[in-house]
């Protein structure tokens, strides 16, 4: 028999009569410049050709990091909708910022 657990509350989840969330976690590290959209402007030749020239002047000693992550997670309903009200696990700030005076 498959057995599930909520891993946030650790609430058993049975798998024919409870309904169970599966949230997947993608995190890749990125570069400065990876969101930059490319312009119809711009010599894709050139831009590497360039990339390539800044490459080649760095120090050879630094290595670039790549970091990825990837995780699975079960969840009860309850702990879903904590989920899904606040990902990251805190209150969102206010986007409106107003003077103390």
């Amino acid at each position: 028999m498959i057995h599930h657990t909520c891993d946030r509350c650790k609430k058993a989840i049975h798998p024919s009569t409870d309904v169970r969330y599966q949230i997947r976690i993608d995190v890749q590290s990125t570069s400065p410049g990876d969101d930059d959209i490319p312009s119809d402007d711009i010599d894709p030749l050139s831009a590497l050709h360039q990339s390539l020239d800044q490459l080649a002047s760095r120090e050879s000693s630094v290595e670039p990091t790549v970091s990825t992550f990837t995780a699975n997670y079960d969840l009860c309903p309850r702990c879903y909708r904590a989920f899904a009200n606040h990902p990251l696990g805190r209150e969102m700030e206010s986007a409106v910022g107003f003077s103390n005076n």
